[in-house]
């Protein structure tokens, strides 16, 4: 048997190893990921972002929704509060984008930031939307030009990145109206 600097040997440490992978089951652990593998999930994590960008340019609603986990949680501009899963946030980008807009449209992100850390990236970024209504709604704008916030996590499963959470939203002024046409770099003065 090897011995190790602190008079261990080498079966010990991996028994005592074994010893504590059992005794955290279920208990979240950090995950030690090596600065080769953290600029993968990025490089994966903003090609799959940029392809997310694709499918709503192109407005094909199959296209969206797959990189979407089933068991998504989404929170959006519009009612309700909450989405719980994939199949109803599927109801609200038909009623609310791809049936309303003229395709293609501009969407991009500005000002982003990513984190990795194991299989979880969280994503984060201002949202620059612009494009033709099809039937405006009395009042609504005939073009849409919009920024929004964003972010997303995402989630490695099955050796893909997945979106699990995402959370769209504009800032509301005081008199509560949405602030649809802000853009970065405007201060409101009070």
């Amino acid at each position: 048997m090897e011995q190790n600097k602190d008079g261990s040997t080498t079966v010990d440490t991996a028994a005592e190893r074994a010893r504590a992978a059992v005794t955290n089951i279920g208990k979240t652990t950090p995950v030690n990921v090596t600065g080769a593998t953290k600029e993968a999930s990025e490089g994966e994590i903003r090609q799959l972002l940029e392809e997310f960008a694709d499918a709503i340019r192109s407005g094909k609603i199959e296209d969206i929704m797959s990189f979407y986990d089933p068991g998504l949680i989404a929170f959006d501009v519009v009612p309700p509060l909450r989405f719980t899963n994939a199949n109803e946030y599927r109801k609200n980008w038909e009623t609310q984008f791809t049936s309303k807009m003229q395709f293609p449209v501009s969407y991009e992100f500005s000002e982003e930031k990513l984190q990795v850390d194991g299989d979880l990236g969280v994503f984060h970024a201002l949202i620059h939307t612009a494009g033709t209504i099809k039937e405006p709604q009395q009042g609504e704008p005939k073009e849409m030009d919009c920024w929004g916030r964003y972010t997303c996590v995402l989630k490695k499963m099955n050796n893909r990145w997945r979106i699990f959470h995402e959370h769209f939203s504009v800032p509301v002024a005081e008199d509560g109206k949405a602030l649809m046409n802000l853009k970065p770099g405007y201060q409101v003065s009070h």
